[in-house]
């Protein structure tokens, strides 16, 4: 805000000042999604390395288990849960993968949104900075003028 010549306070109001609310509180919610979706991601991973490490588990247990003399069924149940375990990791590097192109999409968007407040804020500086030289020079006008009406007065 600026105070006037004549002492009444001039304000600048960006016209599209509700836009860039807007585009700020979209780029808000989009960051909030970003973050969630790299805790979901990172579990994800998470879970994976934990099938990973428990089929490296009992993969050892079974090689074990065939150096010794042990029923074959007992075997047998080893490598049917080896196979399982397989199958649960396939699915969750699915997921995994999943979630790293959703993290992808989100963050694209995410810098989409960025960029459109970013050029709004870009637009908001720049009306405020013509608007105060426009302001500045009107005042340097009035104050012109008065100098030369209080020099005419002076003279005349």
């Amino acid at each position: 805000m600026l105070k006037s010549f004549s002492g009444a306070i001039v304000s600048f109001k960006f016209k599209l000042e509700s836009l860039l609310s807007h585009r700020q509180f979209l780029e808000d919610a989009l960051e909030k999604e970003f973050v969630i979706m790299g805790k979901r991601l990172s579990e994800e991973k998470q879970a994976e390395k934990h099938l990973q490490e428990k089929h490296v588990q009992l993969a050892e247990e079974l090689k074990q288990n065939l150096q010794e003399p042990k029923p074959v069924s007992e075997n047998r149940l080893y490598v049917t849960y080896l196979a399982c375990l397989s199958d649960q990791i396939g699915r969750q590097r699915q997921k995994v993968q999943m979630a790293e192109s959703e993290r992808r999409e989100k963050k694209v968007a995410l810098l989409k949104a960025v960029k459109k407040r970013k050029i709004l804020e870009r637009l908001k500086e720049t009306h405020a900075d013509q608007y105060h030289r426009l302001y500045l020079k009107k005042e340097q006008e009035v104050s012109d003028e008065v100098g030369i009406q209080q020099y005419n007065r002076k003279t005349g």
